[in-house]
């Protein structure tokens, strides 16, 4: 599961590399067609996850790379985690800016508040810190916020 897939780099690669698997795929702007064992949404994040992730999900995996203000990232999280499978893992992508200029709109925002957010609400995460940041959040049984 991949929101905001942007030109398709990911989600060709994953589906490419694991063929077996269902992708499925969610952006605003349709330039990633349907084909193989993709599957493209063209809407906006928190449409598909209130009108279509609980038909495809749930999910093992989920990349989270649409749009990287801290409140949009924290409301995509929200809305993919009761969609995630035991032991499922969720990446957060541009939560380590290399520099002051790489948090504006546009590069990588707020989305470096999520590793706070996540500790501070008992998630499992661990933020990997080289530019231009990937964090790692694993969904298991026993979390305050299963669901």
């Amino acid at each position: 599961m991949e929101l905001g897939v942007y030109i398709g780099e990911t989600i060709r690669n994953v589906a490419a590399n694991v063929p077996e698997a269902k992708c499925y795929g969610v952006d605003r702007i349709d330039r990633v067609k349907s084909q193989g064992n993709i599957t493209m949404y063209e809407m906006d994040t928190q449409k598909y996850l209130s009108s279509q992730a609980g038909k495809d999900g749930p999910f093992n995996v989920a990349y989270i790379d649409a749009d990287h203000a801290f409140d949009a990232v924290c409301t995509d999280f929200r809305g993919l985690w009761p969609f995630m499978a035991d032991q499922s893992l969720i990446f957060l992508d541009d939560t380590w800016p290399g520099t002051k200029a790489d948090t504006v709109p546009g590069l990588c925002n707020d989305a470096y508040r999520m590793h706070g957010w996540l500790r501070d609400g008992g998630y499992e995460n661990v933020t990997i810190p080289c530019e231009p940041g990937l964090t790692i959040v694993r969904k298991f049984r026993t979390h305050l916020g299963w669901s």
